[in-house]
């Protein structure tokens, strides 16, 4: 008897065995295989007279039932399953073109077992060799696989800007390659763990007072990256309805427009700040919710907390930074998925600020050449979200970005080498912008211009048109 469903749809094939409960997954453009025989998941249960905590795989409980049909969204297979003490799991999968969507109820206690934790795919999020893990801590990282043997093992709260990651979702990067899974849960977590001398991560569930669903989507990236990652998730909210831009705001809440093109803005008292206790909460769906609340109707919306409070926050004070672990390499996907909705100050103007192209925070009081760059650069760019990113030297410290409106940035944070790029030369610590409008840099040579010493220049057009096209155009120069 055949107990293997196996789907070919889109870009991937999904094989599930159905007696086991173990999957296999490739990425059917590259190639890339994400998983072979790894289980879906399992369930923690707790003993009510003893107290004493069973973890059990999927495939070893009892298949009740088992369905699957085909619909508008895709294939769909249904599962029932009982776990220890009779507790029910039920599991839904389904395979669209683009993704696979799973999800798992199973938050009914019975008379003798208590739900404690359920994990969903370990295993899968694994970055392979030459590859990376990609988490969303701070504004992202990297994690390069092969050095997992130096990462301790830790635990990541999902929503959780100071401690673990400030989107719910991860993701792994294989050469030519991605993958991303994403998830939404107050009370999810992201493990890292190491298999076979490599990093992988994958989502744990706490028991959920409100015992909702758990959905995790699986989306295969054929030659995508980190940046694709990001986007996935990006797509995901605006599919949502979660997403609101910035140029929206601004019609809505005309206070917003003193935080667009200068150079120090102030934080105005009124408004209302979301708070950042949600782990601490009782109930964290109850917590959000009042949160949530209590922005609607406001002028203004501040937050120091993770991505739940965005949807309704205009301004992201980042008040602390996470401890990131010391293999990892900043990368902007923060800049992908929300940089046209939210206004993330600079709290030092560095030239990981000019990158993102982030407007200066309030309390930088000093006037500097960096700090008007950002002003006007922010007010030329806030409707657009970063859409590419590479390193451009082995060793991280020349980057470039690229944005939804055609802006480049390219910076050298080299204390010691120049960088040449063929169009422009940048001395150690230099960097170039160019906006269909605007162009800046700290720079040796631009073009076939030559300069003497280091120059940092700014040329704007004045009249709204590309700089070529202008008949008025600004030039100014600052000393280095």
């Amino acid at each position: 008897m055949n107990t293997l469903f196996r789907i070919a749809f889109g870009d991937y094939e999904f094989v599930l065995d159905r007696t086991s409960l173990t999957y296999s997954l490739t990425e059917t453009v590259t190639k890339t295989v994400w998983a072979t025989a790894l289980s879906l998941g399992w369930i923690e249960l707790k003993e009510r007279t003893t107290g004493a905590v069973t973890r059990t795989d999927f495939g070893e409980c009892k298949l009740i039932s088992i369905a699957e049909k085909m619909g508008a969204a895709g294939k769909r297979i249904l599962l029932g399953l009982d776990a220890p003490g009779g507790v029910p799991i039920d599991i839904y999968l389904i395979c669209g073109s683009k993704d696979i969507q799973l999800t798992v109820e199973a938050s009914r206690d019975s008379k003798t077992h208590l739900l404690e934790r359920v994990g969903l795919l370990p295993g899968l999020c694994q970055a392979s060799q030459g590859g990376h893990l990609v988490l969303p801590l701070g504004e992202g990282i990297l994690i390069p696989a092969d050095t997992s043997a130096h990462l301790d093992s830790r635990v990541l709260p999902i929503w959780n800007p100071i401690t673990g990651l400030l989107m719910p979702f991860i993701g792994a990067t294989a050469p030519g390659a991605a993958l991303a899974l994403l998830t939404d849960s107050a009370y999810g977590e992201a493990h890292l763990t190491q298999k076979e001398g490599l990093l992988c991560a994958s989502f744990v569930y706490e028991r959920d007072p409100e015992r909702r669903r758990l959905d995790i989507r699986i989306v295969p990236l054929p030659k995508g990256n980190y940046i694709s990652i990001a986007q996935a998730y990006r797509e995901k909210l605006i599919g949502e309805r979660n997403h609101q831009t910035l140029r929206k705001k601004l019609r809505e809440k005309p206070l917003l427009e003193q935080f667009i093109g200068i150079t120090h803005p102030e934080i105005p008292d009124g408004g209302v700040e979301l708070r950042s206790e949600l782990h601490t909460a009782m109930n964290r769906w109850e917590f959000m919710e009042t949160q949530l609340t209590q922005a609607e109707g406001q002028e203004l919306v501040v937050t120091g907390a993770g991505d739940w409070a965005y949807f309704a926050a205009d301004v992201w004070i980042r008040k602390l930074s996470p401890e990131l672990p010391k293999t990892s390499i900043p990368v902007p996907l923060f800049s992908v998925v929300y940089r046209d909705s939210i206004l993330l100050h600079a709290y030092q103007v560095s030239l990981s600020s000019i990158l993102r192209m982030k407007p200066v925070f309030h309390l930088l009081k000093k006037e500097t050449p960096e700090a008007h760059l950002l002003a006007e650069l922010h007010a030329l760019t806030f409707p657009a979200f970063l859409t590419a990113h590479q390193f451009l030297t082995p060793d991280f410290l020349v980057e470039e970005a690229l944005y939804s409106d055609k802006t480049r940035v390219v910076i050298n944070q080299s204390e010691t080498e120049p960088y040449d790029a063929g169009e422009f030369l940048l001395p150690p610590g230099g960097f170039y912008v160019r906006h269909p409008q605007f162009e800046a840099h700290d720079a040796l040579r631009v073009g076939t211009v030559e300069f003497s010493q280091r120059a940092w220049r700014v040329r704007r057009s004045l009249d709204g048109k590309p700089l070529e096209q202008s008949e008025q155009v600004e030039e100014r120069e600052f000393a280095v």
